[in-house]
């Protein structure tokens, strides 16, 4: 098998996967869609960790700032603004965007141990700053309002589809949203890889000096990764407590995260 066949027949089931993917909440259960979503979000997480420690060389401790970040802006739009909470989730993301602007312009000045070390500071403030917010319930955190699942974009049309209660078709919104989400990561970061700026990436991971010799700007490409995975992560945390219904500055429990209600 030649190896343009096997990547018409790795495209192939590709496709197939996908396809098969969309149409899990119109067959399968409810359980099955939320342990999808679950499964699809960490690969989003994953990803975006991969790109930025495994391409980009930036073992980064602090992530979890902006999974808060993005989480605490969606709630934001929809508690204090009334946005729905699909458009708060891109405002998570530019939330996250935006953290990642001065944590970069601090934690760039660092390098190898002190540059995770850093990043997990930044993250540990951003966490005590949230804390603060008692529009959002300080400490001790809030929820979304009740009804506010059961009223996004999609909800509505998605119950008529497959026939369920409307907690059903808010599940089934935020798994596809996941499912999207997961795709249009794995196909921007292979066309990324695959890009000038990927290849200059690759090539700084293997030798930093040897990249610089060729014109390859080390810190810009770098700091272009870590706002474009801070923005993937942003968007992420906040689809991931869409789900989970109530955020704190404390990371929330397994047994916290449950079906929509």
């Amino acid at each position: 098998m030649t190896t343009q066949n096997s990547s018409i027949l790795a495209r192939l089931a590709f496709g197939l996967i996908v396809i098969a993917l969309i149409f899990v909440p119109i067959v399968g259960s409810r359980a099955l869609v939320q342990d999808l979503f679950m499964v699809m979000t960490m690969l989003v997480l994953a990803l975006n960790w991969n790109m930025l420690a495994g391409f980009a060389g930036l073992v980064s401790v602090g992530q979890q700032a902006f999974v808060g970040i993005g989480a605490y802006a969606m709630f934001a739009a929809v508690i204090l603004w009334g946005i729905d909470p699909v458009f708060g989730i891109l405002i998570g993301g530019v939330a996250a965007l935006l953290l990642a602007i001065p944590m970069a312009f601090f934690s760039f000045r660092l390098n190898g141990a002190y540059f995770a070390i850093g990043t997990w500071v930044v993250a540990e403030i951003t966490r005590l700053i949230m804390a603060q917010w008692q529009a959002l319930g300080g400490g001790t955190g809030t929820s979304l309002p009740k009804g506010t699942t059961k009223e996004m974009i999609g909800v509505e049309f998605t119950k008529n589809l497959i026939g369920g209660s409307s907690s059903a078709a808010a599940d089934a919104v935020t798994y596809w949203l996941a499912m999207w989400l997961a795709l249009v990561t794995l196909v921007a970061g292979y066309l990324f890889l695959r890009s000038r700026m990927g290849l200059g990436l690759q090539a700084i991971r293997d030798n930093t000096e040897a990249a610089r010799s060729v014109g390859v700007d080390p810190v810009k490409l770098k700091a272009l990764v870590f706002l474009l995975t801070a923005f993937g992560t942003g968007v992420c945390g906040a689809l991931l407590f869409i789900q989970i219904t109530r955020v704190t500055p404390k990371p929330p429990s397994p047994s916290s995260i449950g079906p929509l209600s």
